[in-house]
């Protein structure tokens, strides 16, 4: 087994032992975007969600990137707009990528979608 495999395997058995645990999704999440493995992500993303709940910035922001580079630029400005109302409540103000990659949905810089 090698280094990806195992670490997405212990990702995945966290999930299984504690289905709250954000940091194992986000990781999961990230690690499949990274490797173009979008619908993989896509599905691991709306799993998280079900699972955590949507108040986690960083996974409204993951789905907002991977939303982008699918080309359904509608809902990924959906998933920006969600990560920023929530970060400015928890980080005062919202981290600037998450202003960044809705500034590029918004102006139709599609190519530029991703980028996190």
């Amino acid at each position: 087994m090698g280094e990806n495999d195992f670490a997405l395997m212990a990702w995945t058995r966290a999930i299984h032992l504690q289905p709250g645990h954000v940091q194992s999704w986000l990781n999961i999440i990230i690690f499949l975007e990274k490797g173009n493995r979008l619908s993989e992500a896509k599905e691991y993303a709306h799993k998280a969600l079900e699972a955590i709940g949507d108040a986690d910035s960083t996974l409204q922001f993951l789905m907002g990137n991977i939303y982008g580079r699918l080309n359904e630029f509608e809902k990924a400005e959906a998933f920006f707009g969600n990560a920023i109302k929530i970060g400015t409540t928890v980080h005062k103000p919202a981290p600037a990528k998450y202003w960044s990659n809705l500034g590029k949905i918004r102006i139709g810089f599609r190519e530029y979608c991703s980028v996190a």
